[in-house]
């Protein structure tokens, strides 16, 4: 229930910016987080309604979306903060995401597929076992993680917030 409440939102979220131009490298970016947050509901709605293709291939949708989140968010961020110079890195964060993502959907070394059990009075429910990847993974995150905080920092400690404040007006 809360899967398909979750999707409804992203989906209106996503709707309101249908009719915004595309050039707009903030809206890109937000489109991005939404496309990627619809992605992770998605696959875990599906996934626990068990519609065909299978729980299997729903859950590689739902880990697409979910491990896409980060970078969605820390490109909007450089945006919003005019963080520049960080295309180079938002690329290769990408690239390796997707190859991390496609590693663990053949091998299962991040986060395998969960394990479906069917409690007696008919409730299902689905048991993850993370595997050591996952916890270097995380560390990735977090190493990166304060990498972009110390960029916003940054930025706001040097007025790079132009598209936050408005030119040249405050942000009261």
């Amino acid at each position: 229930v809360i899967s398909i409440g979750t999707f409804a939102c992203y989906l209106f979220l996503s709707s309101c910016f249908i009719s915004i131009p595309r050039d707009e490298k903030v809206i890109r970016y937000l489109r991005m987080i939404l496309t990627a947050l619809l992605c992770w509901t998605m696959g875990s709605m599906l996934m626990r309604l068990q519609i065909s293709p299978g729980a299997a291939f729903w859950y590689q949708f739902s880990m697409l979306g979910l491990l896409i989140i980060p970078i969605a968010v820390y490109g909007f961020l450089f945006c919003v903060l005019e963080i520049t110079g960080k295309t180079k890195l938002l690329n290769v964060c990408m690239l390796l995401t997707l190859a991390v993502f496609i590693l663990n959907a053949f091998t299962g070394c991040l986060l395998p597929v969960p394990e479906m059990q069917v409690l007696p009075d008919g409730t299902i429910f689905y048991v993850y076992h993370p595997r050591g990847g996952m916890w270097l993974w995380i560390a990735a995150e977090i190493v990166l993680l304060v990498y972009v905080t110390v960029l916003v920092q940054s930025a706001l400690h040097h007025g790079g917030i132009g598209a936050v404040a408005g030119e040249g007006g405050d942000a009261r």
